[in-house]
């Protein structure tokens, strides 16, 4: 896979997942890593009624692939 010209796109659909998103999305970030191909990670929170979108959003602030 690591001659890919695309990009992957993967979106992850989360509702109160506050205790593991974050990490979910470093273990996503880091097979594509491993990998080494271009990516991009889309969190959609549908509205959790804990802290899924903070924690998300905090994460998502320390990998640039991550919206």
């Amino acid at each position: 896979m690591k001659n890919l010209k695309g990009k992957i796109s993967v979106i992850i659909p989360a509702y109160n997942e506050a205790d593991i998103i974050c990490e979910s999305l470093r273990e996503t970030v880091r097979v594509f890593k491993d990998f080494g191909c271009r990516y991009e990670i889309i969190v959609v929170d549908d509205g959790s009624q804990d802290a899924t979108y903070q924690k998300a959003l905090e994460e998502a602030s320390r990998h640039s692939n991550v919206i």
